[in-house]
């Protein structure tokens, strides 16, 4: 064989080589590209914990940014939490069913949408990471906390008050639980001359306050804690047992 022939030899084997190698970094860079670079999407946000010295920061606004192998968790900054019977809301179900609310002196099954904001602050995004890890485990924390203010607040009413009377008392006071916590029932007395001269005793429900007019809390609210804001708090239906 020729010197040529050899030169043409060695520079084929060469440029295999090259070939394998740059195969071998691509199928690489596709394998570790996801955790190499992250895109941050609108109307989200990110905790990032770096490697390998897990420094923890957080990404407010959307774009592309190096991951370089940390670890992220993302949580939407606004969420909707679906309670309702209505078959535009998911209809029954484990997750969108109405809440039983029981009142003193009966039940009503009450539909309604939430519409929440995430925390706003980076050290109570960051601790509500390190206590609930995940989007899905602070949601579900803010439906625990609207089933516990639904079913507290039928005990500040009478249901036939809840029905027509104070039905807007009961949404206000089940709204500013949600942020403010549960707050303590009072129960009255008042006696009530009938027509026929007898006297009847009739106990009223309401909110208890303090001397300045303030309601009592008997269990604060985790939301106000961590930093969630309620957007919205549509009662749609209050289903009432007949």
């Amino acid at each position: 064989m020729s010197n040529v022939d050899g030169i043409e030899i060695k520079f084929s084997a060469k440029k295999m080589v090259l070939i394998v190698v740059t195969a071998l970094l691509l199928m690489l860079a596709g394998i570790f590209s996801s955790s190499i670079l992250e895109n941050n999407q609108v109307g989200y946000y990110q905790i990032k914990q770096s490697w390998p010295k897990g420094d923890i920061t957080v990404r407010n606004e959307p774009g592309i940014y190096g991951q370089y192998f940390g670890t992220l968790y993302t949580f939407k900054k606004s969420e909707t939490i679906y309670l309702s019977a209505d078959q535009l809301d998911g209809g029954k179900g484990a997750e969108t069913d109405a809440v039983r609310v029981l009142f003193p002196d009966g039940w009503a099954d009450v539909s309604l949408v939430v519409q929440y904001t995430s925390p706003t602050s980076e050290k109570d995004r960051i601790r509500l990471q390190e206590l609930y890890s995940s989007n899905a485990a602070a949601k579900s924390l803010v439906r625990q906390q609207t089933m516990a203010v639904l079913k507290n607040t039928g005990s500040l009413f009478n249901s036939g008050d809840a029905y027509a009377d104070k039905r807007a008392d009961f949404i206000a006071a089940a709204r500013a639980q949600m942020l403010d916590g549960l707050y303590v029932p009072e129960v009255t007395e008042v006696e009530i001359k009938n027509a026929d001269g007898t006297v009847r005793v009739e106990k009223r429900y309401s909110i208890k306050r303090d001397e300045n007019g303030i309601p009592i809390i008997k269990t604060p609210s985790v939301l106000h804690d961590f930093g969630f804001g309620i957007v919205q708090f549509d009662v749609k239906d209050m289903e009432f047992d007949p």
